[in-house]
């Protein structure tokens, strides 16, 4: 009799409700509930909420839990551009959008088994990736560069090369965000979206991805808040809550078998429609298997509202059993019922991995898109102005998956100097006021050449996400009528480009990481080729497949 089996024919009725719970956030109840068997998986951010990014500590709480719990649970991390975007080590890997601009779907393969094998070396089973959205939506305010294109047969070639890497690891990839945010107008953490379009056009772009998932063995997938009529006709919940889209379209239309996992069930647009003591009980009765425990609340107050919810038949016991049983297996299949301890050395030695490193190196450099050459390669001996955006004070330190953009300034300025010597430097506020715009314009009238940087981020949890402020868009036109010799760089999400002026030299990366930095300086300056090639369409003239070699 195998792991599932066994487990499962010794379990009590409170233990097979705990394996539906994902905790996340410190709890007090969560380590004396894994210790009676009453929680199926364990968060990242649980573990970082206890431990920090201490290495040691993440080890000792990780072997500890492993010994002590009466089942073992799955543990369960986000880490779309790898473990930085939870702790503070690991290899930082560049954006879908990426990985897609270098025209090479082997690089989704091995950026997926590299991904999986520092989470793995970390202790975890269950990785939230592949983005499987397709940006349809150019002002996206929460996809984006988290998506590989805008066309749905891209997303799927690159996303299945993915999955392949990473399940080969035994790690299990959670394809999202089921049924498609690709096509959405709201950040689905602040409002619920529709997605209002007839059912040819959802298949043909939206769910086909997933679709192309499912078929090629994606173990596990996760819902979201959004809604969609087609599926959903007459009722309004998002789709986390909706039985008609997870089990009549995801696991009987579809076809999918695997695991399914709730999103976050604590974002703001859920709190505030719906009580604490209803959501799991809504989300299990949906069709979710794995539900992502609230931050707010003990997760012994969830397992308690399970647990009266099949004891009064609202969720059935057959369904119940269903559910647990496809999770057992899935720790099975993925060898977290062996409480393997992790070895310090052996983590360290992923975690410091240098094909990794050159590899997120590979991908960036063969990504970099060059969109306007006019002016490049740039002179060596030229005055040359650095103009970086900075975080405003009233954003602070807010960070798009972890990075602040003030501190991006200096690092592009020692890149650019290293090549330049006559390089000077100023920083400019994301939403600057007529008086810094007037001060700029005046100081980049000294210089022969002006490179102007922007960071555009898509993850900060209110309006604006994935595009500049107008502020800044104004301030940039100003400076191409001023001054005829500028460059243009965006470090991030590249649709803003079809609300920039055209400058003599343009250029996107879809990340901001120092690598990028220092790779797209190598192409002002002539020292790396451009090849990358955009992956979406921007304008009429910067459709997908564009870029200057």
């Amino acid at each position: 009799m195998g792991f599932a089996a066994e487990a499962f024919s010794n379990m009590t009725l409170e233990e097979k409700v705990g394996q539906l719970i994902i905790s996340r956030g410190f709890r007090s109840s969560t380590l004396t509930m894994l210790r009676k068997g009453v929680i199926g998986g364990v968060s990242s951010n649980f573990i970082r909420s206890v431990c920090g990014t201490d290495i040691k500590k993440i080890m000792e709480l990780t072997n500890q839990i492993r010994k002590e719990s009466k089942i073992p649970p799955l543990f369960f991390t986000d880490c779309e551009k790898g473990l930085p975007q939870v702790f503070r080590f690991g290899t930082e890997f560049p954006s879908n959008m990426a990985v897609a601009a270098t025209g090479d779907t082997e690089l989704a393969y091995r950026l997926g088994k590299a991904i999986a094998q520092e989470a793995k070396a970390l202790g975890y089973h269950i990785i939230t990736c592949p983005v499987l959205d397709v940006n349809l939506n150019p002002d996206n305010p929460y996809i984006g560069i988290r998506s590989f294109s805008d066309d749905a047969h891209v997303v799927a070639e690159y996303a299945n090369r993915y999955i392949d890497g990473v399940q080969e690891e035994g790690v299990i990839a959670c394809g999202k965000h089921f049924p498609g945010m690709g096509d959405i107008h709201k950040d689905p953490r602040i409002a619920i979206p529709v997605v209002d379009k007839g059912i040819k056009g959802l298949k043909n772009n939206d769910f086909y991805p997933f679709q192309s998932a499912v078929q090629h063995g994606i173990r596990g997938m996760m819902t979201t808040h959004v809604f969609v009529p087609a599926i959903q006709k007459d009722e309004e919940v998002p789709v986390t809550f909706s039985r008609k889209a997870i089990v009549r379209q995801l696991k009987g239309v579809m076809n999918f078998n695997g695991l399914i996992v709730s999103d976050s069930l604590s974002v703001q647009t859920i709190i505030s429609h719906y009580s604490s003591d209803e959501v799991a009980v809504i989300a299990a009765q949906a069709g979710n298997d794995l539900l992502l425990h609230d931050y707010n609340s003990e997760p012994m107050e969830m397992l308690e509202d399970l647990l009266k919810a099949v004891k009064d038949k609202v969720i059935p016991k057959k369904e119940l059993d269903q559910k647990v049983m496809k999770i057992l297996q899935t720790k099975e299949w993925c060898g977290a019922y062996q409480r393997t301890l992790l070895q310090q050395r052996e983590v360290e030695a992923v975690l410091q991995h240098e094909e990794h490193l050159r590899l997120s190196e590979e991908i960036i450099e063969k990504s970099i898109t060059v969109l306007e050459n006019k002016e490049l390669p740039l002179s060596n001996e030229q005055e040359i102005l650095i103009i970086s955006a900075r975080n405003d004070e009233r954003t602070g330190s807010l960070t798009d998956l972890g990075i602040n953009i003030t501190a991006k300034a200096m690092t592009l300025y020692e890149a650019v100097k290293e090549r330049n010597g006559n390089t000077a430097i100023t920083t400019i506020s994301e939403a600057p006021d007529n008086e810094e715009i007037s001060r700029t314009l005046n100081l980049s009238k000294k210089f022969k050449h002006v490179i102007v940087a922007n960071y555009v981020r898509m993850n900060v949890h209110e309006k604006g996400g994935g595009t500049l402020p107008e502020q800044q868009i104004e301030f940039i036109r100003c400076l191409a009528k001023q001054n005829k010799s500028v460059t243009t760089l965006i470090f991030g999400n590249p649709y803003v480009i079809a609300h920039l002026p055209k400058t003599a030299n343009m250029l996107v990366s879809y990340t901001d990481s120092d690598q990028a930095l220092q790779s797209m300086t190598n192409i002002l300056f002539g020292l790396q080729k451009p090849s990358g090639k955009l992956p979406v369409k921007i304008s009429r003239k910067y459709v997908r497949g564009y870029g200057l070699v």
